[in-house]
């Protein structure tokens, strides 16, 4: 076994350690919940399937094989390239903060933003939306819940790409301010080595097994991890319910053969077979979520809004886009 093959094994497994991990916290979170028979097949459907149609973020195989898909096609690309000069950007802004009782994701507006303005800076590469809990932020009603963006890219003009300027230029636009007081942009070069590749290829998709704690810090703010609360797993499926894989992904310039592979692979998954069950509907995501949440769960959480894609669709197709 090569090293390259070694470390595509080793990074799967712990990515599905994380996926183990959350399906944990949320079979904890639901197991004493009173559900109808209809809203347990929901559950059922949209968290382990196996799917057919849209590719839901709440479901473990959607997630599970996004993952190992992008370890796959990120150490294609190395092998191809292993001198590249890659960097890993972290993009974390106003944008993506909102709360856990109450969460507000404009996922178009999201993506949109980060590949505008890594293009502007001169990068290809690939990326994606991570969420997180964060706990601890003392005198707040409640617990945040927070997109931020992951991209691994490599500049157009290596000769001319300058790094710690770049991240200068992209903490200073008013269009990625941070009011918590971490840094909007951070940008780091990536050793030269398919062990990190592999690494950060299952860290662009892990599961949200643990919460962050927001602690202060000599720059700022920084984030350690710490256990989900009861209830942010199960609250983290409602909100994932509302996505399709494709709307956590984007790609610039040659990133894009990384984006279709993944998709490749997410769209030989929901091919109809036998057993598997089509995922529900925008309108029955929606009305399913309003009965369980009558009867269970935090009394104080209130139905998430997430704008995605097929929200566009829906806004071309009847003429107001």
């Amino acid at each position: 076994m090569t090293d390259i093959e070694l470390y595509r094994s080793e990074k799967k497994q712990a990515g599905d350690t994380y996926l183990d991990r959350f399906f944990e916290a949320y079979h904890r979170d639901v197991r004493h919940w009173a559900l109808e028979s209809v809203d347990a097949d929901f559950l059922r459907t949209i968290t382990i399937g196996p799917p057919i149609g849209r590719a839901l973020w709440s479901n473990r195989q959607v997630r599970r094989v996004a993952q190992h898909a992008l370890i796959d096609a990120l150490l294609d690309e190395y092998a191809v390239a292993p001198d590249r000069r890659r960097y890993w950007v972290t993009l974390a802004w106003d944008l993506g903060v909102s709360w856990e009782r109450n969460p507000h994701f404009d996922l178009i507006a999201l993506r949109n933003t980060a590949q505008h303005h890594l293009r502007r800076v001169g990068l290809d590469g690939f990326g994606v939306v991570e969420f997180d809990v964060w706990k601890n932020l003392t005198g707040e009603p409640g617990r945040r819940m927070v997109a931020h963006v992951h991209f691994i890219g490599w500049p157009v003009d290596p000769v001319r790409f300058r790094r710690k300027e770049v991240q200068t230029r992209l903490r200073g636009r008013r269009a990625l301010k941070n009011s918590l007081g971490a840094p909007s942009a951070v940008i780091k070069p990536i050793t030269r080595s398919p062990k990190n590749i592999a690494h950060l290829a299952m860290y662009m998709m892990k599961a949200p097994a643990a919460a962050k704690n927001l602690i202060p810090h000599t720059h700022g703010r920084k984030l350690r991890s710490a256990t989900l609360s009861r209830g942010s797993a199960a609250r983290f499926i409602e909100v994932f319910s509302h996505i399709e894989v494709g709307d956590v992904m984007f790609a610039i310039g040659k990133g894009k053969k990384i984006s279709s592979a993944v998709k490749r692979e997410i769209a030989a998954l929901m091919r109809p077979r036998i057993g598997a069950l089509p995922a529900p509907t925008r309108d029955e995501v929606f009305q399913h979520w309003r009965s369980i949440r009558l009867a269970n769960g935090s009394k104080k959480f209130v139905e998430p809004i997430v704008i995605t894609r097929l929200d566009h669709r829906v806004m071309t197709e009847d003429g107001t886009g």
